[in-house]
């Protein structure tokens, strides 16, 4: 499994992928080997592991909690930027409930609470989190730069079948069940969870502003395979 983080940055370099103004600063999205999702590294392992994570008896390792997170995030930005458009992010976006900051509490509550990243993550999410005209600035910016965007991404985002294809090549593992996830509960957990405790500026994050995370899940469920 080593070997396949070590073949993922191989393959997707570090790049920025689509960098975008913001009244004088930059927006980033991130590359995904620098995601784990809530499923590997740290503080995401910490969750994993106080779940007790195993398949067939045994903890999946970093590398493999990595890779999945790898195709979850690469998952996400081709949904988005690619079978989504800025004109149906924003029709989602309106008529989902606003994330306010209670609403952010709670979802902390449900995913981490009682967890040594609780009060870290809710530092860092309510830290992040837009409201009024700061949030619809930057809802604006992100319908307009959305095409952009995702001409950047398809330029550099190693597509999701081939890094699934790659993984597989290298005895990775490639799906949830793999690593001794249920599919459903696991793919909004992770979603959410990394979204809290991640400081920069990341695809999770695109989702929470946009107000989305509920259909592109749904819609990434259906999409690709797990």
């Amino acid at each position: 499994d080593g070997a396949a983080v070590v073949q993922l940055e191989r393959c997707q370099q570090r790049q920025d992928f689509g960098k975008i103004a913001f009244h004088g600063s930059e927006i980033w999205l991130v590359h995904p080997a620098q995601l784990d999702v809530g499923l590997g590294g740290q503080p995401g392992g910490q969750a994993a592991e106080m779940r007790d994570i195993r398949k067939d008896g045994v903890q999946p390792s970093h590398g493999f909690k990595v890779a999945v997170g790898s195709l979850i995030t690469t998952a996400l930005m081709e949904e988005v930027f690619f079978h989504c458009s800025a004109e149906e992010l924003h029709r989602w976006s309106a008529d989902a409930p606003k994330l306010t900051p209670e609403r952010r509490h709670a979802q902390i509550d449900q995913c981490l609470k009682g967890t040594t990243m609780e009060d870290g993550a809710r530092k860092v999410a309510l830290a992040k989190l837009l409201t009024g005209e700061p949030l619809r600035e930057r809802q604006e910016l992100l319908y307009a730069k959305h095409d952009e965007l995702a001409e950047k991404l398809r330029k550099q985002l190693l597509p999701y079948k081939e890094l699934k294809r790659r993984f597989a090549l290298l005895g990775c593992p490639t799906s949830f069940e793999e690593i001794g996830l249920n599919v459903p509960e696991w793919l909004e957990y992770s979603t959410l969870a990394a979204g809290m405790i991640r400081n920069r500026y990341t695809i999770l994050d695109v989702l929470t502003e946009l107000n989305v995370v509920g259909p592109i899940l749904d819609r990434v469920a259906k999409r690709f395979s797990w």
